[in-house]
């Protein structure tokens, strides 16, 4: 189970995680949650504020002496004789009028609240150069990229599908949840929807257009307009182009383009211009060639990508490039630039 990605809320509500904080000497749940901190120390906050939510006490109702209890159905009784009604036949429940019209609105404002939670949506976003681990109501992990908004309906049916709305870029680790034939997980990137029952792939819908890259499972895609269902497989990048609708359908490294999620870059004789595309996505930086010819400069190597002013300096280091910045407009250069 991925408790590493746990808020403390979702850590307060496991039931091993309760059981350890609420009987410590049970030797099961003791021995692995003192071993899983040791591994994961820097979860220790996360761990005691949890801990604090399992142990805050609960306020119980207080019960009313047996004279007020007395008093009161004293005066509900001389309230109803007030009122001319009669009394209850033995053993046979009773409900005022107002009191079954007060149950009533209860209900219908009740039905209508939930309706109103159901329908409400949840979003998160990031900001430029931020990426940040959601972990959605099924259990589910989604790593929101910079620049990148995910929504999604407050409460999913049970036999319904699981729907969010992508815009930017994510990578989904999706658990199975196979409680009816119209459980799908499906993911909405625009024009473009990505169904699947449990896997991992990342989306990216960007002004250019989307792609969605497979690291295990199966996901079928459906392209709005188009016939049929495209399925793929491990491996594979299916890219949607924005203006011409053009579906291309190629095989390639996965970690090519899900290795952000992992706090770096991984590039292999990648043209400079996708790099400058990726610089203005996600950190929001404006980029300027020199010369126009470097926008077919390739690169390769694995670069930090937490901060953008260090991944420029690496990405300066491991090439041939002369990398400047004024305000927030990154200039490439390089004297020893040759057109391949």
């Amino acid at each position: 189970m991925e408790y590493l990605y746990y808020s403390p809320e979702d850590l307060s509500l496991d039931p091993s995680f309760r059981q350890w904080v609420l009987h410590p000497q049970a030797p099961g749940d003791a021995a692995f949650w003192e071993a899983w901190l040791a591994r994961n120390p820097g979860k220790a906050a996360e761990v005691a504020a949890a801990r604090r939510l399992v142990e805050a006490p609960r306020e119980e109702p207080e019960a009313l002496p047996d004279g007020e209890k007395q008093l009161l159905w004293e005066r509900i009784q001389a309230t109803l004789a007030a009122e001319g009604e009669a009394p209850p036949p033995p053993g046979r429940p009773y409900w005022p009028w107002w009191l079954a019209a007060a149950v009533a609105l209860l209900l219908v404002a009740g039905g209508l609240a939930w309706r109103g939670y159901a329908t409400r949506r949840v979003s998160f976003a990031t900001r430029f150069g931020e990426t940040r681990q959601l972990v959605l109501p099924d259990r589910s992990v989604v790593t929101l990229n910079g620049n990148s908004t995910l929504s999604y309906a407050a409460a999913w049916p049970v036999d319904g599908p699981r729907e969010v709305w992508l815009e930017g870029e994510a990578y989904f680790h999706v658990t199975g949840q196979p409680v009816g034939p119209n459980a799908r997980f499906l993911v909405h990137a625009e024009a473009l929807t990505v169904a699947v029952l449990g896997t991992q792939f990342n989306v990216s819908r960007r002004g250019t257009g989307t792609r969605v890259v497979l690291t295990a499972g199966k996901v079928e895609l459906e392209v709005a307009g188009a016939p049929g269902k495209l399925r793929m497989q491990p491996g594979e990048v299916v890219e949607l182009a924005a203006r011409s609708g053009k579906v291309t359908r190629r095989v390639a490294d996965p970690a090519l383009y899900t290795s952000w999620k992992n706090h770096e870059l991984v590039f292999d004789e990648t043209p400079l211009a996708q790099i400058a595309r990726m610089l203005e996505d996600t950190y929001g930086r404006k980029v300027a060639f020199r010369a126009p010819a470097l926008a077919g400069y390739r690169i390769s190597g694995t670069i930090p990508s937490d901060n953008v002013d260090i991944l420029l300096r690496a990405l300066a280091r491991s090439s041939d490039l002369q990398i400047t910045q004024r305000n927030d407009t990154i200039l490439f250069d390089t004297n020893a630039f040759m057109p391949k």
